[in-house]
């Protein structure tokens, strides 16, 4: 198949699509620009998680300056991408909808334009396409075993998805990774000691605050941009508020975290904060 841009439309958005070699591909920069998110911030989402990475592709689009190099991900792990994106978080209700659309019909979309209606249940069709919705919902819950592997804290959870993904692999043509690489528990865990390291020595000095009114009962807030502002400075480069760091950075005893949430502060001013407890629950031991 040769290859070929497409703009489809989708609601009142359009989104730019490479079919190439019998594979979609979906330029990432417009649709991410277009739900409201920050390309910077999921750019190195995308970069930086274990399985979407693996979808990667760069190509160029056509400009008045020229041919724009512009990073691109194949539709499989376009939609694994849209699963990540918690709208829990997401404070503007036109927004949230506007990202949850995304999610539950953005796949649905391209794939149709490609290649047809996906039926389901006693729905007719002709020829092999009647063989398109199986395989459609064999490769989605794939994505669903895989995204739930790489968030899964428990090995014996990981272990589930991850033999859920063997018996799919097969009839997807997928030839899977060991399960090291979809569930990397412990590879940001030296990394949340580093940012540790810089934090707490920045807390005695001042140079970051503890915003938490119960400060002198075991609490500590902390405001993500002078968290992220000072790491910057000190050469600290991982992104903070990936949902891995976010997961290995549970992991550690104390502080432990407990929660990202809208704080009213000492100063009476609302701001975002990672709240951490610096008490050991009943029972925890220390070194």
């Amino acid at each position: 198949m040769s290859s070929r841009f497409e703009i489809i439309p989708f609601h009142d958005h359009q989104i730019l699509t490479l079919c190439e070699q019998d594979s979609t591909i979906v330029v990432m920069k417009p649709i991410v620009e277009a739900m409201g998110l920050n390309w910077r911030r999921q750019h190195t989402r995308i970069t930086e998680h274990p399985v979407i990475s693996k979808g990667i592709t760069f190509t160029g689009i056509p400009s008045a300056g020229g041919a724009q190099e512009m990073l691109c991900l194949t539709l499989e792990h376009f939609h694994g991408w849209l699963l990540t994106l918690d709208t829990r978080y997401i404070k503007d209700p036109v927004q949230r909808a506007l990202i949850e659309v995304y999610q539950s019909q953005a796949f649905r979309t391209i794939y149709e334009h490609y290649h047809g209606p996906m039926y389901s249940g006693r729905s007719q069709v002709e020829g092999g396409s009647q063989l398109a919705a199986p395989r459609i919902r064999a490769m989605r819950e794939f994505d669903r075993a895989m995204i739930a592997l790489a968030k899964a804290e428990l090995p014996a959870q990981q272990r589930i998805y991850y033999a859920r993904m063997q018996e799919l692999a097969p009839g997807l043509g997928h030839a899977l990774e060991p399960i090291e690489a979809y569930a990397p528990r412990h590879a940001l865990d030296a990394e949340v000691e580093r940012f540790w390291s810089i934090v707490l020595p920045a807390l005695d000095s001042g140079a970051l605050y503890n915003w938490h009114r119960k400060h002198d009962r075991g609490k500590l807030a902390l405001h993500w941009e002078d968290v992220e502002t000072h790491c910057k400075s000190a050469g600290f480069h991982t992104n903070i508020y990936g949902e891995p760091f976010l997961a290995a950075l549970g992991r550690y005893p104390l502080p432990r975290f407990d929660q990202k949430t809208t704080v009213n502060c000492r100063d009476k001013i609302f701001r975002h904060c990672w709240v951490f407890s610096l008490i050991p629950e009943a029972g925890q031991a220390l070194e």
